[in-house]
């Protein structure tokens, strides 16, 4: 029987389907020790491939950076309105 992690969940499996449904969900494989058996799956990314989702991770902070000084403002405005009505 194999264990396998999720944040705090642990879960002891040995049917191979489930084991193969537990890893595509993200959960990692324990070994006795309760130390994580490193996978030897790697995800391999052309340069271009890295290249654009680089400046697709720059226009996401950017924009996230945006959305969030909008966000502040947003809740100065309505503090203001709140304490004038108030």
């Amino acid at each position: 029987m194999r264990a396998f992690k999720s944040e705090n969940v642990v879960i002891k499996e040995s049917d191979e389907s489930k084991i193969k449904e537990l890893l595509a969900r993200g959960f990692k494989e324990i070994g006795e020790d309760g130390k994580l058996i490193e996978d030897e799956k790697q995800t391999v990314v052309s340069p271009d491939e890295f290249d654009t989702l680089k400046q697709e991770k720059g226009q996401l902070e950017k924009e996230n950076a945006e959305l969030k000084k909008k966000l502040a403002e947003a809740n100065k405005k309505l503090k203001e309105a709140t304490q004038q009505s108030g």
